[in-house]
């Protein structure tokens, strides 16, 4: 499997940071007993996917707490929150949720079939004019207002002692990850 960041800006329909990825997974393999290629049937992985998914946000909360030292709240259905970031933050920044949210208290639901429901009927059109540029300003005017400072954000992040380990390394060696994602020098 391999997975990569949609290209272009990572933002969703209201605006907000959101990290967008896809998981693709070959449908073609080399049979090892007698070397034809085949086809493989996707039904399987697909009745899957929702395990994929967990294993995949594992792995991503994995390596995001060794690049970066952030620590996560507990796991809920696959996913987790950083620790150091408040549900004001959270929420001031998933402005799409609270759209949904407000369709449903609006007609008195609550159940996930009407959350499906909201999401579908409250869904705007994406705006590919915006740029990259006006969404970074945006976001960062944004969590000043919510109190999401820089040191703030070193403090989630553990950057402080990453900056540390990194000026303590040879030299030759900084900048440069010679993990099993490594791209050669």
């Amino acid at each position: 499997m391999w997975w990569r960041p949609r290209s272009g800006t990572a933002s969703s329909r209201a605006g907000d940071p959101l990290l967008h990825t896809h998981v693709l997974v070959t449908n073609l393999g080399r049979a090892v007993d007698d070397g034809t290629w085949r086809t493989l049937d996707s039904r399987r992985i697909y009745a899957h996917a929702k395990t994929a998914g967990y294993v995949y946000q594992a792995q991503l909360r994995h390596e995001l707490s060794h690049r970066l030292g952030v620590e996560w709240t507990p796991v809920t259905n696959g996913t987790a929150d950083l620790v150091g970031i408040g549900e004001g933050i959270i929420r001031g920044f998933s402005r799409r949720r609270v759209e949904i949210e407000a369709a449903m208290a609006a007609r008195g639901e609550t159940s996930a079939k009407a959350a499906q429901a909201a999401t579908l009927e409250t869904r705007r059109s994406k705006d590919y004019g915006v740029t990259v540029e006006t969404l970074h300003s945006a976001w960062r005017e944004r969590a000043t207002e919510l109190g999401l400072t820089a040191s703030a954000i070193e403090r989630v992040t553990g950057r402080v002692q990453h900056r540390e380990a990194v000026r303590s390394l040879p030299e030759g060696a900084r900048g440069r990850d010679r993990g099993p994602n490594a791209r050669p020098s």
